[in-house]
């Protein structure tokens, strides 16, 4: 976890930066640089914006004792400044590529800053001073732990809130696109299903006829609640007698065609107005009963059910 991997690397942290500070002319070079990878696998450990302008005060004062040498920070410090010019109206693409851009940036600045005041003959403590003050004036505080947790909840946070937005576009894109459409005939086809029966549904405007398997509902449909339970979808947007339904069912008993009939009438509604969608929804309507009877298990009389057990 991120707490994980910002308190194992904070010691071996502390420990080369006393090491760079303690450092002689012999290797100070070589502690500054590992005091920059260290940081570097902080920063590739956390996911974090922990940049490497955090060793700046280090770099600095090695620098300024000339044990770093200055050959390719002029050019360097060019090349940042012609950045800086380019992002003073607000974001670019340089720095969408490279997210540490503005804190290499604010290290160039305090380098300048340092060299420009740091003369031969200063004491130890009078560079450490300079390099304090170009601390506070270019280098923003390093972040507490509390503070990266904070940090790394928010980032988790805005990232599902995407994820499941993006999610949420793509099931509703997906939902339009299956919304059927009415063709030259003025008829609207949808497919209901409930338990095994599958219902093949069209849907006219009319005076609230419903035909099933070439024969009409009252016919077919002895039971009146099995009859309301077709008409139901219409009811429910307010033209209960402005369509007419001719339907084919096979498969299952009386019950389950009537509720495949009932979500096939519910599909081919949304291809006559759209805002018909969002009222058959709130009464789950367009939701399929994907619910079935158990299948039998061998040696058992039933799917659940189980012989007496005998002892002898």
């Amino acid at each position: 976890s991120m707490r994980s991997a910002v308190l194992s690397a904070a010691t071996p942290l502390l420990g080369a930066a006393r090491r760079t500070l303690a450092a002689g002319a012999s290797n100070s070079a070589t502690a500054v640089r590992a005091f920059g990878r260290r940081v570097g696998s902080v920063q590739a450990a956390s996911r974090l914006p922990i940049s490497p302008v955090w060793v700046s005060p280090v770099g600095a004062h090695a620098r300024a004792q000339g044990h770093l040498g200055g050959g390719r920070g002029g050019a360097a410090t060019v090349l940042l400044r012609q950045m800086s010019s380019e992002a003073s109206d607000g974001a670019t693409a340089d720095e969408d590529l490279d997210p540490y851009l503005p804190h290499r940036i604010n290290f160039e600045r305090a380098k300048d800053y340092i060299k420009a005041n740091v003369t031969k003959g200063m004491s130890r403590d009078e560079v450490a001073e300079i390099v304090r003050k170009a601390m506070e004036l270019h280098i923003p505080p390093v972040p507490t732990l509390e503070e990266l947790q904070e940090q790394e909840s928010r980032i988790v946070k805005e990232e599902k809130e995407q994820r499941l937005k993006k999610d949420l576009e793509a099931s509703k894109d997906e939902a339009m696109r299956r919304i059927p459409s009415v063709d030259a005939l003025g008829r609207a086809y949808a497919t209901g299903r409930r338990k095994t029966a599958v219902a093949r549904v069209w849907l006219t405007a009319g005076t609230g006829n419903v035909t099933v398997n070439r024969k009409m509902m009252v016919d077919y449909f002895k039971r009146i609640t099995l009859r309301d339970e077709i008409y139901l979808p219409m009811q429910v947007v307010g033209g209960a007698l402005k369509f007419d339904v001719w339907a084919t069912v096979i498969g299952g008993g009386m019950s389950s065609q009537a509720g495949a009939i009932r979500l096939g009438v519910a599909r081919a509604l949304q291809a006559f107005d759209l805002e018909h969608r969002t009222v058959l929804k709130e009464h789950r309507l367009l939701t399929q009963d994907d619910r079935k009877v158990e299948r039998k298990k061998p040696g058992q009389p039933k799917a659940r059910k189980q012989f007496a057990w005998v002892k002898r």
